[in-house]
């Protein structure tokens, strides 16, 4: 079905072949071929999936510090564009990426990844979300809960207005690790704690908990991840 499709779309061999030559899994399994993925020479990009309320930020300036500035990408999920204009050669150069993203960013690099991540349980999270956008003025839900003086169990009933603030209270660390944080994917939930599930546990990633902070950067030492912390 998907190649009538593309037939019907004026799509030819050719320009498949072409496409998928230029894709960023292609290039990673060409140089992994060529033995530069399996010899260490080019650097993986380090993609660190920013849970909010978990010392994200903390890390993230611990992680800015192994690199130069020019080798690191800020990214959200709203600015994926940015990376996407980038061509091939500009993103084989970073050697970072942090921000508010969710799984998948890797998979645009032609070099490998390596995901770190930090989970928190969700419930001091969501809290420390909550005085988070009460406390911070810039942030777009502060006008709203600040003039309705919204308590905590107010947020979390106003969460079905918002389907983006939705997103977050809802199981929001579960739905970046599955990469399915936008609210088309709302009601796949069993889908979304498989998929991050099998992300956790893969081979191209590495996390830790909040409440053991300081373990998980002695284990990203020992592994030669970072340098100092």
């Amino acid at each position: 079905e998907e190649l009538d499709r593309l037939r019907k779309a004026g799509g030819t061999l050719a320009k498949t072949r072409a496409a998928l030559i230029r894709s960023p899994e292609f290039l990673r399994l060409f140089n992994r071929l060529r033995g530069m993925g399996a010899s260490g020479d080019e650097p993986r990009v380090l993609v660190h999936i920013h849970v909010p309320k978990t010392a994200g930020t903390s890390f993230n300036g611990i992680l800015r510090a192994q690199v130069p500035k020019e080798a690191w990408l800020p990214l959200m999920v709203e600015t994926m564009g940015d990376l996407l204009r980038l061509p091939m050669e500009a993103r084989r150069a970073i050697r970072l990426v942090t921000g508010h993203v969710e799984h998948g960013v890797g998979q645009h690099f032609p070099q490998d990844s390596l995901y770190l991540t930090i989970l928190r349980k969700p419930g001091p999270r969501l809290f420390s979300f909550y005085l988070f956008v009460r406390r911070t003025p810039t942030h777009p839900l502060h006008r709203m809960v600040s003039e309705a003086q919204m308590s905590f169990a107010d947020f979390l009933r106003n969460a079905d207005r918002l389907p983006g603030l939705r997103n977050e209270l809802d199981s929001g660390q579960m739905r970046r690790l599955a990469g399915m944080l936008r609210p088309q994917f709302l009601g796949r939930e069993e889908e979304a704690f498989a998929r991050a599930v099998h992300n956790l546990f893969s081979p191209d990633m590495i996390f830790g908990l909040t409440e053991d902070f300081d373990g998980f950067l002695q284990r990203l030492l020992a592994l030669g991840i970072i340098t100092q912390a």
